[in-house]
């Protein structure tokens, strides 16, 4: 599906893709989000739904979403009351370019516990005022429930981080203070993923495998650079990216495009 352009009257809702809460094992996949006041894919628990259980998010490609709201991104994770309504998603082989000053990629809805894995994900920001990950408050000002392994960052215009109540400006800082995309040693991926017109996606008029915007060209350092996730967590990757084509277990690809 594509889903774009929706709006909101104050600084909720107005996304494209939701997970909402009392979901259980659902999944999000080849889909296309654009230019949405709200998130683009979220999974996100109202209080007194019982939270979500097992949700994935995969395949994806976003571009520009979150116009409205701090706390909105590219893909987006939140609950209201992480004791009663808990989140457990994972994020995987999606595709986030983000270009509006001060909105992010991936992003905490709301200050509470969440648990969300975020793994070979293409995390793109092309503004030097954009942060690659924004938390609000949680816990006192640490992030708790977030992992990140195996995801590429591309900002070429400056690395900002907002964690917790800490911005780092660069992902070596922000990885040594955190722990994360470390698994025995740094698993990130930065640099250009040589996406072929990063923010020209527009309007498809529904889903279209042959939107050229997001494939990745030769050399890209997409390729072969991520997580094994079938054989370090049980991902099941499917059978296709984002573009119908094949995804063989195994695959350490990188983005919702395989090589």
């Amino acid at each position: 599906c594509e889903s774009h352009h929706n709006v909101t009257p104050g600084t909720g809702d107005g996304g494209g893709f939701d997970i909402d809460g009392g979901c259980t094992n659902c999944r999000i996949e080849y889909c296309y989000s654009h230019d949405n006041e709200g998130g683009g894919f979220m999974a996100f628990a109202f209080s007194g739904s019982g939270g979500i259980t097992n949700a994935v998010i995969r395949y994806c490609i976003s571009e520009n979403d979150g116009s409205v709201g701090f706390q909105y991104g590219g893909l987006s994770v939140g609950t209201e009351n992480a004791a009663t309504d808990p989140v457990d998603v994972t994020f995987h082989n999606n595709t986030v370019y983000q270009s509006i000053d001060g909105r992010a990629a991936l992003s905490l809805v709301l200050p509470n516990e969440v648990s969300a894995k975020f793994y070979n994900n293409i995390v793109y920001a092309a503004t030097n005022q954009f942060t690659y990950l924004i938390s609000a408050y949680d816990d006192g000002g640490t992030v708790v429930g977030w992992t990140l392994k195996g995801n590429l960052y591309y900002a070429p215009v400056g690395v900002q981080i907002y964690w917790g109540t800490t911005t780092y400006t660069s992902i070596a800082a922000w990885r040594t203070a955190t722990s994360q995309e470390t698994d025995g040693g740094n698993v990130s991926v930065t640099g250009n993923p040589l996406v072929a017109s990063a923010g020209s996606g527009g309007t498809t008029n529904g889903y279209n495998p042959n939107m050229a915007a997001y494939r990745l060209s030769a050399g890209s350092p997409a390729f072969a650079a991520g997580l094994d996730l079938g054989s370090k967590f049980g991902i099941s990757l499917g059978g296709s990216d984002f573009y119908g084509r094949p995804v063989t277990a195994g695959s350490r690809d990188i983005g919702a495009y395989a090589a």
